[in-house]
């Protein structure tokens, strides 16, 4: 049986974007939270075949073609790489993580990337699709975002959840007592009707 996380997951993977700005910050999600990056190289790693699918379909939108397959031995994971020296760095320019004064990867979210809520939502999906975990709404919204880069702050991260124009009810952060992640909590006629909480994990010496 498929978990309620997995099963978000494949319905995400149906959905595409409308706008060239939005592929690009759903891509810049997956790479951030799913992917082994450098000037020559992207390795995408991923559990869910869904997923894969769905990279690879955004990577082509953005012109670039990666290599498929089976990652280990027997593990039900799959990867999808790209190696090129010339296409990656300006890929990696368009999703605003080169720095242009120095040339160097940042592994960081670049405001104007996410300016627009559009784009703020499609990195979110790609943050998720890539490095996120959901448990099953009755027990509340809680969400868990996994990331590999320690220059990756979780206030980067976590100001993508400015859901205040998007949400039907005034939503009120709250930071939780571990520090690294905020409870958001709906109001309604002074009671709480409902709350999901969104924590953020960076892997000390994580890789893939």
């Amino acid at each position: 049986m498929k978990s309620f996380s997995r099963l978000t997951k494949g319905e995400l993977c149906k959905t595409e974007n409308t706008k060239a700005c939005c592929d690009r910050a759903e891509h810049a999600g997956m790479l951030l939270f799913g992917a082994a990056v450098n000037r020559s190289a992207v390795r995408f790693v991923t559990e869910n075949q869904d997923v894969l699918s769905a990279y690879a379909a955004l990577s082509r939108r953005l012109g670039m073609e990666p290599a498929v397959y089976r990652n280990g031995d027997g593990a039900a994971r799959y990867a999808a790489e790209i190696q090129d020296a010339v296409m990656i760095p300006r890929l990696l320019n368009e999703l605003k993580l080169i720095d242009p004064s120095t040339g160097v990867i940042r592994y960081r979210i670049d405001p104007a990337l996410v300016r627009e809520d559009c784009c703020r939502r499609a990195f979110i999906k790609g943050a998720f699709l890539s490095g996120g975990t959901v448990i099953d709404p009755r027990k509340n919204y809680n969400l868990e975002l996994v990331t590999p880069y320690l220059g990756l702050s979780r206030e980067d991260a976590l100001g993508c959840f400015d859901m205040a124009k998007s949400y039907p009810a005034p939503l009120t952060p709250k930071a939780l007592e571990s520090g690294d992640g905020v409870l958001y909590e709906a109001m309604i006629d002074g009671s709480i009707t409902t709350s999901f909480s969104v924590r953020m994990v960076t892997l000390s010496g994580g890789s893939f």
